[in-house]
């Protein structure tokens, strides 16, 4: 029987009714250069997909952010400069916008690299999805975009651009060096293994790009409001060893689910999960491959049909959102449609002030 693979989390963000007024910081901070100046301790963060993650790189050495460290700690001749990695490939900025405490937020960073310009489509909703995560690192730290090319051109740039003008977000374009680069005579191929993903010469690339334009980098202290619902700002997710299980019938919980290791994962066709979760609004996060046909959610009793199948054999990350729902309390089920193996239980509720 063929299997398939599909992984799911709960997670749950609250849309702010009021929109916030724009307020300025009255306290000055210190800059990221002044700290590294004055030899202060320092952690600087990086949230993003495949690329940050380090794929083609030869060792994670080899990864733009470590090499990026790596110049700094050589420049200001101290290495009290900490280094967290939170890219996951196949994952873009709504994904990001439930996991960016856990993974990253919660060891304060004094700057944080923000990389999905290739994973997000330029659609309102990359506005909306991405502004929800630069708004939650903004309350812990600075920010830089980063904008990395796909060859056939097609990026989030424009969307991501417009929320990076509203909150004075630098944005360091990797896309336009590249594209100088070949103009010149360099070829796509020297600097990247495939249409996406740099080698190690294109890591080299970015990371020197960022070192050089870091020093001539200011930022701005302040908070506006939200450009759109803001409804991901406020997120919760809870990953399937969290769920308290109403009904189990041909799932196992498993621990060696491609990129988020925690899953519940089908043994037989037509295996079924019931559980219960709270929220106004409610989504799954799964993955799709090339085993994946659909599933059946249903949600108090009304039913979703979810495709789930992708041509890549080991997936991509996805989200479907429910919407608005009537209640607080939901009784969930999800039913196996076709030949599949489940690989995580999802669940992200978005409750409104």
């Amino acid at each position: 029987m063929k299997k398939f693979i599909i992984l799911f989390v709960l997670i749950s963000f609250c849309a702010f009714g009021k929109a916030q007024e724009q307020v300025n910081n009255s306290i000055k901070k210190k800059s990221i250069q002044e700290k590294l100046e004055n030899k202060i301790p320092v952690t600087i963060g990086f949230i993003g997909g495949s690329i940050t993650e380090g794929a083609k790189a030869d060792g994670f050495q080899k990864r733009y952010p470590n090499r990026l460290i790596e110049l700094l700690k050589e420049k200001y001749q101290y290495n009290s400069i900490q280094l967290i990695n939170a890219g996951i490939g196949a994952t873009g900025s709504e994904i990001a916008s439930y996991r960016v405490k856990n993974d990253l937020l919660k060891y304060k960073p004094d700057l944080v690299f923000i990389d999905f310009s290739v994973n997000d489509p330029n659609n309102l909703r990359t506005i909306e999805t991405y502004e929800g995560l630069v708004r939650q690192i903004l309350e812990v730290s600075d920010v830089i975009s980063l904008i990395f090319p796909l060859r056939n051109n097609k990026d989030a740039e424009e969307a991501q651009k417009i929320v990076n003008k509203y909150y004075q977000i630098p944005s360091i374009s990797i896309k336009d060096k590249v594209n100088k680069m070949i103009y010149s005579g360099i070829k796509w191929e020297e600097l990247y293994a495939d249409v996406v993903h740099p080698n190690n010469k294109g890591h080299e690339l970015i990371a020197n790009t960022i070192f050089t334009e870091l020093a001539s980098i200011s930022f701005q202290e302040i908070i506006r409001k939200p450009l759109t619902e803001n409804k991901y700002e406020k997120t919760k997710i809870w990953f399937s060893d969290e769920i308290i299980i109403k009904q189990l019938d041909g799932y196992k919980l498993v621990y060696d689910s491609p990129r988020f290791k925690k899953a519940y994962r089908s043994v037989s066709d037509s295996s079924m999960i019931k559980f219960e979760c709270e929220g106004k609004y409610l989504g799954i996060l799964f993955l799709k491959n090339s085993s994946s046909k659909k599933i059946l959610v249903k949600i108090d009793g009304k039913e979703f049909t979810i495709p789930t199948y992708h041509p890549n054999d080991r997936g991509y990350q996805s989200v479907y959102n429910f919407g608005k729902l009537n209640n607080r309390l939901h009784t969930i089920e999800i039913i196996n449609i076709g030949n599949f193996e489940f690989n995580a239980i999802m669940n992200y509720n978005i409750t409104e002030n």
